[in-house]
């Protein structure tokens, strides 16, 4: 799927909401608006107005940003669309210029004419970064200064669900096309804090995050990655490198981009599961997509609550979990749903934090914008990262009082997954099987199978634990795979259960392997660490062992006959090695086949970010875990929408 662009011509004016506190800033206002700093070249401020103004922004910056994602990914592998030095507030004027000062100008400005898989188009004043349901992190410290919708009377307007951090040093940032924001404004963050997931809102055809770097208060575009060029920066404001080195090395697993797929060692707590409770009036719907089958939905009000969903697990060690919400294709078409996340302080165990998150339930699934229709399948939504302890449930609320009237609000599934590394393992303190099998034969083993995982099992849903076997021939080769047998109750790390499990031998004679192994959804417990419990057996007869001769030339004995001499008379048939002819195809269970993201560019089409709508106010916040403050509600003026079917 290709981005598109909604060009608009440079209007001058910020908007009221950005109007500068400075008479400096007014008249850099309208010097862009009547067409003069465009046209100067950013090398050599060519006016003595335009040199004045240069001395109020920041001389020689330091590098300060941050990249605004987890993992060791550089930017290059990340990017989708550049930043274009060449009239950067998407002008259509039919050149691009991208910071190393290659130049694309007529009909080769097109969406697809940067590297392979990355744009270069007209007037974009940021990057779009390839980033699908993704946690979104701060580029540096700052105060947020937007967190909300960038026109809350059209959420399919330029950057959607956005936020900004003013980061005090004369410049700020901003995160475009969020489907999840875990700030609001007036709070202050640190340097890669997560402050939302990204998304499709906006002006946008498909999941990505558009980053961009300002000037501030005047809004002015800049390129964090500097200029290279071999002549004059064609940008009219400065543009220096401020990236800096490092990654985000917190090991926050991924949830969205997975399809319904839970993060290893996640805790699953569905709408049919014995820890959802909800008030008011739910109704329930089942489709092949949603969580187990099925889902609760109810319709929003734009005044107090009248109907809640809970979710709660005691199951949780302690330590930090990634919350996420799975949102439905189907009867979810709120654009503001708030949950509230209750955890622990990490530093003060009896203390309960609450956080307020808001989440975009509109633009996931199938839903149509200004492009026409966009898909972008059921998806699981990150909440933020907390901190919980097995002392206290771990609580999550869905309230319907979204600000909304009578739009539809969707409640499956939430996951609990942690951050610290998954460890998978299972032993059997008791395995009575036999040491040996006829062939065909039916044997019931008893075994008392035990979680060794740093995780709980659960017995039921998606997410399921389940015992299987193999057999294997004596080269290691899989004869056959058993169907999943269910465990009978939910196992938390270290606690067993007894099991009878029917065994079926192979058909064929041999020395053969007995192999337990578990798997849950499309992982193999064995390909992600474990090791398998073999039980080496005999499957038919033993291999013939001919009866020891009398020593040759002793009085009397009998001349021995060599067995299997070819051309005697009498010779035994010779035994044949165990052959498998006949038994089952070798079904192994278990490659995992994780979904690869698709690497088509997408694009991030908006109106400029000099000229955005009103962003309602939020409250103020709460306690912040793991660099996560507590969140504010908000309730936007929306007009109603259609519903999602």
């Amino acid at each position: 799927m290709k981005d598109r662009h909604q060009r608009q011509q440079h209007k001058g004016g910020f908007g009221s909401w950005l109007a500068a506190p400075f008479l400096l800033f007014l008249l850099l206002a309208s010097i862009v608006g009547s067409g003069i700093l465009p046209q100067a070249l950013a090398a050599e401020p060519s006016t003595p107005q335009m040199q004045k103004l240069w001395k109020q922004l920041p001389q020689n910056p330091k590098p300060f940003i941050h990249l605004p994602y987890y993992g060791n990914a550089p930017l290059q592998a990340r990017v989708n669309s550049y930043f274009d030095h060449d009239e950067p507030w998407y002008a259509d004027d039919g050149t691009f210029v991208r910071y190393d000062g290659q130049r694309w100008t007529g009909s080769q400005v097109s969406v697809l004419n940067c590297n392979p898989g990355q744009t270069c188009y007209d007037g974009h004043n940021g990057y779009d970064l390839r980033l699908v349901f993704e946690p979104v992190l701060s580029a540096a410290s700052g105060k947020i200064i937007r967190a909300g919708w960038y026109n809350a009377q059209n959420h399919s307007d330029s950057f959607g669900l956005w936020a900004a951090i003013d980061h005090g040093d004369g410049f700020t940032t901003a995160y475009g096309h969020l489907s999840a924001l875990t700030v609001s404004v007036g709070q202050q963050v640190g340097a890669q804090w997560q402050i939302g997931t990204s998304g499709t809102t906006g002006s946008s055809t498909g999941p990505h995050l558009h980053f961009g770097t300002y000037f501030y208060p005047s809004w002015q575009a800049t390129d964090p990655s500097g200029w290279k060029g071999s002549f004059a920066d064609p940008n009219t404001v400065p543009d220096d490198y401020l990236w800096v080195t490092g990654a985000a090395t917190t090991p926050a697993p991924q949830l969205g981009g997975q399809g319904p797929e839970l993060a290893p060692g996640a805790i699953l707590v569905d709408d049919s599961s014995a820890g959802f409770s909800n008030t008011g009036q739910w109704s329930t719907a089942s489709t092949s997509t949603d969580i187990d089958g099925s889902l609760r939905w109810t319709n929003t009000t734009s005044g107090t609550a009248s109907a809640t969903a809970t979710w709660q697990t005691t199951q949780l060690s302690d330590g930090y979990y990634e919350v996420g919400t799975f949102v439905d294709d189907n009867h979810a078409s709120s654009g503001w749903a708030s949950y509230t996340v209750e955890s622990v302080d990490p530093t003060n165990h009896t203390a309960v934090v609450k956080h307020q998150v808001e989440v975009d339930q509109e633009h996931v699934g199938n839903f149509t914008n200004s492009f026409g229709s966009v898909n972008t399948g059921a998806q699981w939504i990150g909440l933020g990262t907390y901190y919980f302890t097995s002392a206290h449930p771990a609580r999550v609320v869905l309230s319907n009082a979204t600000g909304e009237s009578n739009q539809q609000l969707a409640a499956d599934g939430i996951e609990f997954a942690p951050l610290a590394p998954v460890t998978y393992g299972f032993a059997f303190t008791r395995d009575d099987a036999p040491k040996q099998m006829a062939d065909g034969a039916n044997a019931t083993i008893n075994l008392m199978l035990q979680n060794t995982s740093n995780f709980a099992w659960r017995a039921q849903g998606q997410d399921a634990v389940q015992l299987i076997y193999r057999w294997l021939d004596s080269q290691g080769t899989i004869l056959s795979t058993s169907k999943p047998i269910a465990l009978t109750k939910n196992l938390a790390a270290k606690e067993s259960e007894q099991l009878t499990v029917n065994v079926q031998a192979p058909a064929q004679d041999g020395v053969d392997t007995l192999q337990w192994d578990l798997i849950q959804g499309k992982r193999v417990f064995s390909k992600q660490g474990a090791k398998p419990k073999d039980d080496s057996m005999t499957i038919g007869n033993p291999t013939l062992t001919p009866t020891p001769s009398p020593t040759p030339g002793k009085p009397g004995a009998p001349t021995p006959t060599p067995i299997g001499t070819p051309g005697k008379a009498g010779d035994p048939t010779p035994v044949s090695s165990p052959g498998k002819n006949g038994s089952p195809t070798p079904t192994p269970i278990g490659t995992p086949g994780d979904p690869v993201p698709a690497s088509t560019p997408i694009r991030c089409p908006t109106s400029p970010v000099s000229t955005p709508k009103p962003t309602p106010t939020h409250k103020s916040g709460s306690n912040q875990p793991i660099k996560n403050s507590g969140h504010t509600s908000h309730k936007p003026v929306k007009t109603s929408k259609g519903k999602k079917r």
